[in-house]
């Protein structure tokens, strides 16, 4: 699969949350960071196939979450991170390939770690 190593689209409805992490993520990198507020916004450029995309679904109960997974298998990206509860992390780990990481402590350098590594 050929992905662009510098594209990464957030999709968040917290308008704080989506400037701060763009904001860091373009601080020190060339990364081309892409905001949205929800998921269908960006399925338009999904061909575009960016290396990483985070997906703030922390207002989502875990069945949600397994369901909107099943719909993004067809999309390929080289990384795909979902944001949610702590709670949540333990019980959806086992449910797919996707990443989980909690929104808060050190996210956002997770989060640049991963959108650096070269596949």
């Amino acid at each position: 699969m050929i992905t662009n190593d510098l594209l990464v689209f957030i999709v968040s409805e917290d308008a704080h949350f989506l400037r701060m992490l763009t904001d860091y993520l373009n601080a020190d990198t060339s990364l081309i960071v892409l905001n949205f507020v929800k998921f269908e916004d960006c399925e338009s450029l999904l061909d575009e196939r960016p290396k990483l995309i985070v997906l703030d679904w922390t207002s989502l109960s875990n069945e949600v979450i397994i369901e909107k997974q099943k719909e993004l298998v067809k999309a390929e990206f080289s990384q795909k991170v979902i944001l949610v509860k702590t709670d949540q992390i333990s019980e959806l780990q086992n449910t797919s390939s996707y990443s989980y990481l909690e929104k808060g402590g050190n996210l956002f350098s997770q989060l640049k770690t991963l959108s650096l590594k070269h596949h």
